[in-house]
């Protein structure tokens, strides 16, 4: 083994040893100094006068403070302060159907349970009985039991297509036994008939007041059927649960898709109730796609802007086409390792090769 080079101090050169001998004497300082200012006492003159004056003030009472703070607490204006920073909820009676938001507010709804009630009653839905607000997930237990004394729904009125149909009928009738019968008759046979079959009170009784007017009983039929790819907000409004809101939420989601190819896929609309979409099941039929997605000529921003695709698979999409060439049909899918196989067959509708 060889042994190692001593060190010669001759080998370096006068500059190389000026050098040395200046970073030498830099790092003795540096040490040096650091020690006498680590122990170098350091001595604060203290004014007495001045440490007394503030003792003095630290012992005398306050005036600006009350002399017993804790006895507020106890006082009688305590509990009115603490009761003036909480809104006391009014209590006046109210038709649920007519209410407003502010209104609502002021019975002691917070905002947002407010808001959803009078959405609720934009969407086509009525109260007909006080225990009908129950109905509203947004309104707790002791909301509801809160409220319900203060409901107040006006009587139902006759239905006045009812009346006029009952009372031509009674007309019609009245014409036949004037034509059969002599008029004492007529006259008998008349008053026994209006007592029994004809008297329109009678026959108003038993008629369905489901909703308040005609035109609410048209506008919420379930004998129609839409095309889910093509209705527009204001046909989807005419079905039942569906308000301008929900409208506006599926069809942006439609538009996002390109269409829609199962029905299923309403009920996938971000928060869509599943109870309103299986009341509506039976009036939805699904027309052909009205837009496809070109995944040999479509960029990342593109791809990633349908729901089905997420930015990573976008990437891996183009990347994969840039290194293998065009797709040529939804078989090329299977190479993607991060697609699976229901993301796969959800997906290929949508693609055009």
């Amino acid at each position: 083994m060889p042994a190692r080079p001593k060190w010669n101090w001759a080998l370096y050169s006068r500059s190389q040893q000026l050098a040395l001998w200046s970073l030498t004497l830099i790092i003795v300082l540096v040490f040096a100094l650091s020690h006498l200012l680590r122990w170098s006492p350091r001595e604060i003159p203290l004014d007495e006068d001045l440490l007394a004056a503030a003792a003095m003030l630290r012992s005398a009472p306050s005036e600006a403070e009350p002399p017993n703070p804790p006895d507020e607490e106890n006082s009688e204006e305590s509990p009115t302060r603490r009761s003036a920073a909480v809104p006391v909820a009014a209590s006046f009676p109210f038709n649920p159907n007519t209410v407003s938001q502010e209104e609502l507010q002021r019975l002691g709804l917070q905002e947002y349970q407010a808001r959803a009630w009078v959405r609720y009653r934009a969407s086509g839905a009525q109260f007909r009985q006080a225990t009908d607000i129950g109905r509203l997930r947004v309104l707790k237990p002791a909301d509801v039991d809160r409220l319900l004394p203060l409901v107040q729904l006006p009587a139902e009125e006759p239905h006045t297509e009812a009346i006029a149909t009952n009372n031509s009928r009674a007309r019609e009738q009245e014409d036949e036994n004037a034509s059969s019968t002599d008029l004492s008759s007529e006259a008998g046979g008349m008053i026994q008939e209006s007592n029994s079959t004809t008297d329109p009170g009678s026959r108003v009784e038993s008629f369905p007041t489901t909703y308040e007017n005609r035109a609410a009983l048209v506008a919420y039929t379930d004998d129609f059927t839409i095309d889910i790819n093509q209705a527009s907000a204001a046909e989807w409004e005419q079905l039942r649960g569906i308000g301008p809101y929900w409208a506006g939420r599926i069809i942006k989601f439609r538009d996002a898709l390109g269409g829609f190819t199962a029905l299923e896929q309403i009920g996938d609309t971000y928060g869509f109730p599943d109870s309103t979409f299986q009341a509506i099941r039976h009036q939805l039929e699904v027309g052909d796609l009205y837009r496809l997605l070109p995944i040999n000529q479509a960029t990342v921003d593109e791809l990633k802007a349908h729901p089905y695709i997420n930015s990573r698979l976008a990437n891996v999409l183009v990347n994969y086409r840039e290194q293998h060439g065009p797709y040529r049909s939804g078989d090329d899918l299977a190479n993607i390792r991060i697609l699976t196989e229901a993301g796969r067959a959800r997906l290929i509708p949508y693609l055009a090769f």
